[in-house]
């Protein structure tokens, strides 16, 4: 795997996921057994409950954080018991992972785009879809801040590969001279990538801020020093004007 490269870090978020600790106590049993040989139909009527119980949960981790998110409101919302949602998925933890797995097939369908940093208006709201995912990306970050360890590996390792993503397209925007090649990349990227973070934030706060438009500005910012400008030679300064006297 080399860096840069989008198949590795996928590889890699994965594994960051994988990583995450996991939880004990009352919000976690045993791996229910799953029946044998279960007819296609049960198994995508299963596949179906558990597309809907994801959905359901990534809602209420937006809305209340991993602490707070309990398993019996999650399978009232889809209609089932608790036990109900623990024969599809053994823990608060196993849910968990499901629904960071879900967030990051989101981000990755919006990365699979043009490599162009225009393309990151995308990334900044004004989309409802991109509400929830939002949402929840922000609650986990500040859940982490805030000393929650259960997320922290996802959420740091989902900011690199971010910046990442940016570092590779500021370098193909340097390459085609649309962006100034004289700040260090990596600060480049690191602005760029907290500019997002705010604007995201701006826009879950108030829908009707222009945050599509911030990031065309910012990118305008960034952008090459003016040929002429670098070419012209300067100007000549005029000298100082000879103060008059009282005989003049």
């Amino acid at each position: 795997m080399t860096a840069g490269d989008p198949v590795a870090e996928r590889v890699l978020s994965r594994r960051a996921v994988s990583r995450l600790p996991v939880v004990s106590g009352d919000e976690s049993d045993a791996d229910q057994p799953r029946p044998r040989n279960r007819s296609q139909r049960q198994i995508d009527e299963s596949m179906q409950i558990r597309d809907r119980v994801v959905s359901a949960a990534m809602e209420v981790f937006a809305s209340k954080g991993y602490r707070e998110t309990t398993l019996a409101e999650v399978a009232e919302r889809v209609g089932l018991k608790r036990p109900g949602l623990l024969h599809h998925f053994g823990s608060k933890d196993a849910l968990f992972r499901a629904v960071l797995e879900r967030e990051r097939d989101w981000a990755d369908r919006r990365i699979e785009g043009p490599e162009s940093l225009t393309h990151l208006r995308d990334f900044v709201g004004g989309d409802e879809r991109a509400r929830v995912p939002l949402q929840f990306l922000h609650v986990l970050e500040g859940e982490t801040v805030a000393g929650n360890e259960v997320a922290a590996p996802w959420v740091r390792e989902r900011f690199a590969r971010v910046r990442a993503d940016i570092e590779r397209r500021l370098a193909a925007a340097r390459a085609a001279g649309t962006v100034d090649d004289a700040p260090d990349i990596e600060v480049q990227s690191l602005l760029i990538a907290a500019a997002i973070s705010g604007l995201q934030k701006q826009w879950l706060l108030d829908e009707s801020v222009d945050s599509r438009a911030a990031v065309d500005l910012l990118l305008a910012v960034l952008g090459p020093t003016p040929a002429v400008a670098k070419a012209a030679p300067s100007r000549p300064r005029r000298p100082p004007a000879t103060p008059r006297t009282a005989s003049s």
